[in-house]
């Protein structure tokens, strides 16, 4: 592509400045639209997947269940008759001992495992003065498990990283429902004993089960509390890819004494909504795209035909058919990029205007309208603009390119 076919096709643009700005327009009101809109679906998609697994494992390994094996199977006779009923009654809770050897081989099984935490997980009772309530005692490395789920960052007062025995972390209702503040004293009763911890820190989550609930300590004082030893209840797993969930699991469960339940399985209806949002943002892009390629179209075989004179001239002074089809494939390359790169920071804007919302001064933290933008998101809609404009150029450009200088000529 020469320089002569640059100047013309810039030249054409600017002598036709009202078509040449329609064109842009309709590439960037496009281009906006479907980044503001892929925002803003993209962002409720992120805010879902959070609410479902920004709590939670996303893959959780525990003893397969013990089945006892009828007698005869162990000694088959053809004489004996055997009398009894097959049960599946756990004599005691199961545990994983060996985990430590566990932990290392999953971290090294697949590059998708972030961050293993060996787990212990019980019922207890808390009680404060006169009044009790249900809890769920969860105990685990302090440092590991808020590199899984940032519980420090959550922390409406106090810490949880450097949590020592005989302390714990309480869910901000909980604490609210029974008086607890920090450095204060409760007592919980497990299924073992009872013991006495000091309140080190309250955590705000956003997830009703771990605020309402849960007390979190150390590995240690959970083995304890719920008498463990030196044995944990699951093996938790998060992944650097959530979506990777039903992979992990399928490739951990053959090959180890677990039964590994995957988020993803669990919350299938949940799964469905995020496809179908998925699915209306492809169709939204598709025919906002669509209609940006026919709006270039319909203007530049206007042009074309505003233009069949000076076409005409340019085949006679020894213009190739190819040269011309250049000029006008040029011509809606620089639509569709000028539109698109206007349309593109509209369409930022826009997104970056809703973010800036809040429900409240109450709640500065709560997005009313989540956005997920990214420099993918941005640049691919450019690139997608000019591709469709390049295509939608052709049609006009090969018309413009089979014009009969000697017709035309002759007919003016």
């Amino acid at each position: 592509m020469g320089r002569v076919t640059w100047m013309l096709a810039l030249r054409q643009l600017r002598s036709a400045p009202r078509q040449s700005a329609l064109a842009a327009s309709v590439v960037a009101v496009s281009v906006a639209l479907v980044v503001f809109l892929n925002a803003l679906i993209g962002g409720l998609q992120r805010r879902l997947l959070e609410t479902t697994t920004g709590g939670i494992p996303h893959v959780v390994l525990e003893p397969a269940p013990r089945e006892p094996l009828p007698v005869w199977v162990l000694r088959p006779s053809s004489d004996s008759v055997y009398v009894g009923t097959r049960s599946t009654r756990e004599l005691r809770t199961r545990s994983i001992e060996n985990w430590r050897g566990w932990v290392s081989w999953l971290e090294a099984l697949d590059r998708d495992i972030a961050v293993v935490i060996p787990t212990v997980e019980g019922p207890g009772v808390l009680t404060r003065e006169s009044r009790t309530e249900p809890i769920r005692i969860v105990g685990a490395d302090p440092e590991r498990f808020d590199r899984a789920f940032g519980l420090q960052q959550r922390l409406v007062a106090g810490r949880y990283v450097g949590l020592g025995g005989g302390e714990a972390v309480l869910g901000h209702r909980l604490a609210d429902r029974l008086g607890l503040r920090l450095r204060d004293r409760f007592r919980v009763t497990s299924p073992v004993g009872t013991s006495t911890l000091l309140v080190a820190g309250i955590v705000r989550t956003g997830f009703s089960r771990l605020d309402d609930g849960v007390a979190f300590v150390t590995l240690r004082q959970a083995q304890s509390m719920l008498g463990l030893g030196t044995a944990v209840t699951t093996l938790s797993v998060r992944l650097r890819r959530p979506f990777a969930a039903d992979r992990v699991a399928d490739r951990i469960a053959p090959v180890a004494p677990f039964e590994a339940r995957s988020w993803m399985r669990e919350n299938r209806q949940l799964l469905a909504g995020l496809q179908a949002q998925s699915q209306s943002s492809f169709l939204i892009q598709f025919f906002v795209t669509l209609a940006a390629g026919f709006g270039i179209v319909s203007i530049l075989i206007t042009n074309v035909l505003a233009r069949l004179r000076e076409i005409g001239i340019l085949r006679a002074m020894g213009a190739t058919r190819s040269q011309i089809l250049e000029v006008f494939a040029l011509q809606g390359t620089l639509l569709a990029l000028t539109g698109g790169l206007v349309g593109a920071g509209l369409g930022v804007s826009l997104a970056l205007l809703f973010y800036q919302a809040r429900a409240s001064a109450a709640q500065p933290d709560l997005e009313v309208f989540p956005v997920d933008l990214n420099a993918g998101l941005v640049l691919g809609s450019v690139a997608l603009s000019v591709v469709v404009g390049t295509l939608a150029s052709l049609i006009p450009a090969r018309q413009a390119a089979a014009v009969d200088p000697i017709r035309v000529i002759r007919s003016t």
